[in-house]
């Protein structure tokens, strides 16, 4: 699997994983060293000064994965506590202290992004 691909879409590593596509428990250990792997040379290439940054959060989302034991990624039924929430939707004050707020399109990321088509690639070098 190309590092490069997996950089654009991270999630996708736990998606191929049969055990993790169905479940965030248990805690993926092995997984999330690889992701950190692919990741972390990849902020140090794009983003130097962002490295400390992104290692503190990284190790902070692991740990907080870990010990939340969560079962399910999303919420099914109302008493669920999820991993995951679905950013911009509402929920509960409880559930936002212990689960993350998380965009399930890239449609949204960036609203501010304007698509533009190029022929820049046309050009002889």
């Amino acid at each position: 699997m190309p590092d490069a691909w997996v950089t654009k879409n991270p999630m996708e590593l736990f998606r191929l994983d049969g055990n993790v596509a169905t479940s965030p428990h248990p805690y993926p250990a092995s997984l999330i060293e690889t992701l950190r792997e692919i990741l972390g040379p990849r902020v140090a290439r794009v983003a130097p000064d962002e490295l400390a940054n992104f290692r503190r959060v990284f190790d902070n989302r692991a740990q907080e994965w870990k010990r939340s034991q969560r079962t399910r990624w999303q919420g099914i039924r109302q008493d669920d506590v999820p991993l995951l929430t679905e950013a911009g939707s509402y929920v509960d004050p409880h559930l936002r202290r212990v689960s993350w707020s998380t965009p399930l399109s890239m449609r949204n990321v960036d609203a501010e992004c304007q698509a533009e088509i190029t022929t820049l690639y046309l050009r002889e070098e």
